[in-house]
C-alpha cells in the first residue's frame, strides 16, 4: 500500500515538474523610435540590443520606425532596452535620447535624432 502510495505521489510531482518547465520566460516587445533615420542605424541598434543581457532576437524595421526584440523577462525589461537605446542616440516613448550619443551616430542621422527633419536626404549628400 506504501509503495502504490510513493509511486503517485511521484507521478505527479513529475507531471508538475514536467508543467512548470513548460513555462515560457521569453517576451517579445515592439519599441517606436519615431526619430530613427534610416538604414545606417539599423546595424547600431542591432549591434546594441544584442550585447544586452537576456536579448534573444532583434528585428529592425526601418520602415515603421521599430524594433521587434524577444528576451527573457527574468533578465531584462522594456524600461532596461529603451534605456539602451536612448544611451547609444536613439529616442524611444519612453526615453529620450542621449545628447551625446547623437553626435556619435552617422552624419545622415543626427539632426532627425535631434529633431530637426523627419528621416535623411541622402539625395543631397
Amino acid at each position: 500500500m506504501k509503495q502504490i502510495g510513493l509511486v503517485v505521489i511521484l507521478a505527479v510531482l513529475s507531471i508538475v515538474t514536467a508543467n512548470a518547465q513548460k513555462v515560457s520566460t521569453t517576451d517579445t516587445v515592439d519599441i517606436q523610435m519615431p526619430r530613427f533615420c534610416c538604414e545606417s542605424l539599423t546595424p547600431i541598434v542591432e549591434k546594441c540590443l544584442v550585447f544586452e543581457r537576456g536579448v534573444k532576437s532583434v528585428t529592425v524595421n526601418s520602415e515603421d520606425k521599430y524594433v521587434t526584440i524577444i528576451f527573457n523577462h527574468k533578465k531584462t525589461n522594456q524600461e532596461k532596452l529603451e534605456k539602451a537605446l536612448a544611451d547609444i542616440g536613439v529616442e524611444t516613448p519612453n526615453c529620450k535620447a542621449n545628447v551625446k550619443a547623437i553626435e556619435k551616430l552617422p552624419a545622415c542621422c543626427r539632426a532627425a535624432a535631434k529633431g530637426e527633419r523627419d528621416g535623411c536626404d541622402h539625395s543631397k549628400m
